[in-house]
């Protein structure tokens, strides 16, 4: 898996740029890095007013539901091929009759 660069290098490209060092394309090629990579840190330091990396985001919403009412649910922890073919009885234990 690729490593992120670091916030070292980031601030320096952004301190360049703000110096008037050169045009984004220009510093990609000083910095060995891409174009993109130097357009996307000077739109994350446009839209947060910060020279640092954004904080990281989990995927998808949080969970909405509280434990009180995770544990009201057992039948959640029940893997869905068995809610499907009616055999939950025998995750929970329990004897299923043929």
């Amino acid at each position: 898996m690729p490593r992120a660069y670091s916030d070292d290098l980031r601030s320096k490209l952004l301190k360049a740029y703000a110096g008037g060092r050169g045009g984004l394309e220009e510093l990609a090629g000083q910095f060995g890095v891409s174009y993109g990579y130097t357009k996307k840190i000077r739109r994350q330091q446009l839209q947060s007013g910060q020279p640092q990396r954004p904080p990281q985001q989990r995927h998808g919403p949080t969970g909405l539901l509280s434990a009180e009412i995770k544990l009201e649910c057992p039948a959640s922890s029940v893997p869905v091929e068995m809610r499907q073919t009616g055999m939950e009885g025998a995750w929970n234990g329990q004897s299923q009759e043929v």
